[in-house]
Parts: C-alpha cells; sequence; structure tokens
C-alpha cells in the first residue's frame, strides 16, 4: 500500500428503512392504510432470510386482504414470526435493523 494511488475511497454501506414498529401492522401493511404493504430490507429486516420472509408474508396477506379474509399471522415463537414481532412491536424509543 505504501506505492497505492487511492482514486476513491471506500463508503459504508446505507441501510434506508421505515420506523415500522410505529407504521405497520403484523400482516405488514400500513396502519393507516391497509392497501400498501411492505416488505424487504426497508421494513428494517436484515438479510437474505428476513427480506424473504417479509416477501412471503406481505404477498400472503396482500391475497387475504384481496379476498376479504383475516390476515395470517405466525406465531412469534417461529423464525419468521419472530421476525415480524422485531419490526412491528411497537414501544420501542428507537428503531434500528
Amino acid at each position: 500500500l505504501e506505492n497505492a494511488d487511492f482514486i476513491r475511497y471506500g463508503v459504508m454501506h446505507r441501510n434506508t428503512f421505515i420506523d415500522s414498529t410505529k407504521l405497520l401492522n403484523k400482516s405488514l401493511n400500513l396502519k393507516n392504510n391497509e392497501k400498501i404493504f411492505f416488505a424487504g430490507q426497508i421494513t428494517g429486516g436484515e438479510g437474505y432470510v428476513a427480506a424473504m420472509a417479509t416477501g412471503m408474508m406481505a404477498a400472503i396477506n396482500l391475497y387475504h386482504h384481496m379476498l376479504g379474509e383475516d390476515e395470517f399471522v405466525l406465531e412469534d415463537i417461529t423464525s419468521i414470526g419472530s421476525i415480524i414481532k422485531y419490526i412491528t412491536e411497537e414501544g420501542k424509543k428507537t428503531f434500528q435493523p
């Protein structure tokens, strides 16, 4: 590195996300507009598994919503249920992924 020329220094990954604890129901739709669903990194879930899990659950709940059926929510003791609980449970002073 003694003779290296740096063209541009690296930058940290920036994670943009909503405050899901205040905005989303457990079915991953907005509390103030049940027709809008969120999934993936924007919800505050981290990693491929959380992205897949929230995408799958948002899709299932969108389908239930379109049919006029009750939301589908997994129990908190399941891995997907615990991810959804973390990103939707109210009461946190600050929400960070």
